[in-house]
């Protein structure tokens, strides 16, 4: 039986792959603060009603210069 890596890596490219790889990282360090705070899905989308850029089209503007994005607690 073949294992997923290896069908991962017939199907996508490195870079799509470190893609989602970063966004599933990015997504579970979110859901993870959204959960140490005790607040469900519907009242963080209530909390932040902003139009703005998209996850994967920050990803894909800053992984030409060689950069990317990280979640960090925010000093208050």
């Amino acid at each position: 039986m073949r294992k997923w890596s290896d069908i991962r890596h017939e199907l996508f490219t490195t870079e799509e792959i470190r893609e989602s790889d970063l966004r599933v990282s990015i997504i579970g360090e979110a859901i993870k603060a959204r959960d140490e705070k005790k607040i469900s899905q519907k009242e963080l989308n209530n909390l932040d009603k902003k139009d703005g850029l998209l996850l994967e089209d920050a990803l894909r503007i800053l992984a030409p210069l060689g950069k990317t994005l990280a979640v960090v607690a925010i000093n208050d």
